[in-house]
C-alpha cells in the first residue's frame, strides 16, 4: 500500500467546534491557487500566535528554523462558513511572526466553495483530542 502522504503531499486535519472532522490536500490546494488566488496581508494576532504555540502542536525546534525568507512564503486559510478563517498551513510561520511583532503576513485566503473541493475522504477519523496533540513529525 502506497502511504497517503506520497499520494497526496501535506495533509490537514482538523475538527471545527461545530462538529465535524475535515482532511484537506494541502499541497495540492497550495498548487492550485497559485495564480488563481491573490496574495493579501493577513493580519498577525500576537495573542493568537500564542495560542497557536500552546494548543496547535507548534514545535519549537521548528520555530527556531524560520527566518525571513520563510516568512515572506504565503500562508494559506480557509473561509468557514461561519465568517471565520481557519489556517491550514502557516502556523509555525504566524507564530514566529507574532513572536517578532510583525503586523502581518502575507497569505492566501481560500473561499469554501474551491476548497473543499480539495478534500480527502476515507480518511480514518482521529477525534478533536488527538488532532489537538499531534505532532508533525518533521524534524
Amino acid at each position: 500500500m502506497i502511504p497517503i502522504d506520497k499520494v497526496l503531499g501535506n495533509v490537514f486535519t482538523f475538527a471545527p467546534a461545530g462538529g465535524g472532522e475535515y482532511t484537506i490536500a494541502v499541497d495540492m490546494l497550495t498548487t492550485w491557487a497559485l495564480g488563481r488566488v491573490d496574495v493579501i496581508g493577513i493580519n498577525i494576532d500576537p495573542d493568537q500566535a500564542e495560542i497557536f504555540a500552546r494548543e496547535n502542536s507548534v514545535e519549537p525546534h521548528r520555530l527556531a528554523r524560520i527566518g525571513w525568507r520563510e516568512l515572506n512564503e504565503p500562508i494559506l486559510l480557509i473561509e468557514m462558513g461561519d465568517g471565520t478563517h481557519t489556517l491550514v498551513d502557516g502556523s509555525h510561520r504566524y507564530v514566529v511572526a507574532g513572536r517578532l511583532g510583525l503586523k502581518a503576513l502575507p497569505g492566501r485566503l481560500i473561499a469554501r466553495p474551491f476548497w473543499q473541493a480539495f478534500r480527502v475522504s476515507g480518511m480514518p477519523t482521529l477525534g478533536r483530542k488527538i488532532l489537538q496533540t499531534m505532532y508533525s513529525g518533521i524534524d
